[in-house]
C-alpha cells in the first residue's frame, strides 16, 4: 500500500470516514491488521464491521503505520479560534480556553486571515 500517501490509501480501502476514525484512536501508531475480519475486533468496533472486512481483505496480516492527525487537529484549532473571534470572544479568553498564549492566538488568527477564513461563515464546534 502506498500508492498514494497512507491516508489516501486507507480511504480508498475502507471509505473516508472509516479512515478517519482508524486516524482519530489510532493515529501515529503501528497497527496490525489480522488475517480474519473479527466483528469483536478493536479496529471493526471504530470503524465499522464492512470498512473492517474491507482493510482485511487488502491488507491482512500486515502492519500499517497509521498517520498522525496533527495536522487535521491544527487546522481544526485555526477554524476554531477563527471562528470565536468572528463570535467576540478576546484573544485573552481564548489563550485561557485553549492554555496557549495571547501570542499563540494572535498567530492561529494571522494563519486564518491568510487562508482568508471568514469566522462568521464557519461552523460552531
Amino acid at each position: 500500500m502506498k500508492l498514494n500517501g497512507t491516508l489516501e490509501d486507507l480511504g480508498a480501502v475502507m471509505g473516508t470516514e472509516a479512515a478517519m476514525r482508524l486516524v482519530a484512536v489510532f493515529g501515529g501508531g503501528q497497527l496490525y491488521v489480522p488475517m480474519m475480519a473479527d466483528a469483536e475486533h478493536p479496529i471493526a468496533l471504530v470503524v465499522g464491521r464492512t470498512p473492517f472486512r474491507h482493510l482485511v481483505a487488502t491488507l491482512r496480516g500486515e502492519t500499517i503505520s497509521v498517520p498522525a492527525a496533527g495536522e487535521f487537529m491544527r487546522l481544526r484549532r485555526v477554524r476554531q479560534v477563527v471562528r470565536l473571534l468572528a463570535d467576540g470572544v478576546t484573544v485573552e479568553e481564548l489563550a485561557r480556553r485553549f492554555d496557549y498564549t495571547p501570542r499563540t492566538i494572535r498567530n492561529i488568527r494571522n494563519e486564518g486571515a491568510r487562508m482568508r477564513l471568514i469566522g462568521r461563515c464557519l461552523p460552531h464546534d
